[in-house]
């Protein structure tokens, strides 16, 4: 399989993926409903800005987990029981917290996304061309290859997430979906340059 002919798939796949997401995220807002606010987000931002002594950014846990490298092992044993402790009584969270904020208004990230978008679906091209080498395989099930990427992606992500993490279940529904469907959409376009 010529080298091109991944690379442009991998381009209309990309452009697809990124268009599906656009249509999801932002004209559609499925996601919205799954996320919370809380009715007064001040004493939290105050709370997060006062807590982060390192100021640094990053991701935290709530209740924090006491480690370091040059903890004794019995220690570390200790911290640990001690976290799952009050991670059962609660609140629990996680915190990914940039005490310097965020240029919501940047349009990089839609760029970034893009491109990231690009580099996935290249590398679904180059799968799909590796399955078609084994022999000819008709258009609805090259696509099933990559829309099955996918799913391969919303076990490893979101639903390992919802499990060790405890992701909310709708959000994490929501994550499946778009996972799901959206290497489906590139799948339609890949699939039309991979025979």
């Amino acid at each position: 399989m010529p080298m091109k002919r991944i690379l442009f798939a991998g381009l209309l796949g990309g452009i697809a993926a990124w268009t599906w997401g656009a249509i999801v995220w932002v004209a559609l807002g499925l996601h919205l409903p799954s996320i919370n606010s809380f009715s007064d987000p001040a004493p939290i931002k105050a709370a997060l800005s006062a807590a982060d002594g390192q100021g640094t950014s990053g991701m935290y846990w709530v209740p924090s987990l006491k480690h370091s490298a040059d903890m004794a092992e019995e220690d570390q044993v200790a911290a640990q029981e001690a976290w799952m402790d009050e991670a059962t009584e609660g609140p629990y969270a996680i915190v990914y917290l940039h005490p310097e904020g965020v240029n919501a208004h940047s349009m990089h990230y839609l760029w970034k996304g893009l491109l990231l978008e690009i580099l996935a679906a290249t590398l679904a091209a180059w799968i799909l061309a590796l399955a078609c080498a084994c022999g000819p395989l008709p258009y609805m099930k090259r696509v099933a290859v990559v829309a099955t990427l996918g799913v391969f992606s919303a076990i490893v992500a979101p639903i390992l997430g919802w499990n060790y993490m405890h992701f909310p279940g709708e959000w994490t529904l929501n994550l499946v979906f778009d996972h799901v469907t959206t290497w489906a959409v590139a799948g339609l376009a890949i699939a039309w340059r991979i025979r």
